[in-house]
């Protein structure tokens, strides 16, 4: 099991990073911000049958935020595959193993 968790998420956090480069030094999107703005875009039109056109002016800094969000979130999950597929690794100051919560 911790050879898959650290496999699937080295993989994960490839894609990540892939798409984080290709949407910052690229010309577009990546596959998945193009997939989350496309996902944001369509919340925002729900919004607009409730709000009115109004929802329209917050448009761009939803979709940076949704963006920000997944980056942040999905790395750190991905982050904790890596790390919690060995937990002798990390230990605290009195030489204890870590939980997952820790």
């Amino acid at each position: 099991m911790s050879g898959v968790s650290l496999f699937i998420g080295i993989i994960l956090l490839l894609a990540a990073i892939h798409d984080f480069f290709f949407t910052t030094l690229g010309s577009g999107a990546g596959f998945v911000s193009r997939n989350i703005s496309v996902f944001s875009d369509k919340i925002i039109q729900v919004f607009v049958k409730f709000i009115g056109r109004k929802a329209y002016n917050y448009n761009g800094l939803f979709v940076n935020l949704m963006i920000l969000f997944y980056r942040l979130l999905l790395i750190w999950g991905r982050l904790f595959l890596v790390f919690t597929s060995n937990p002798e690794a990390i230990t605290n100051s009195s030489g204890r193993i870590s939980n997952h919560w820790e």
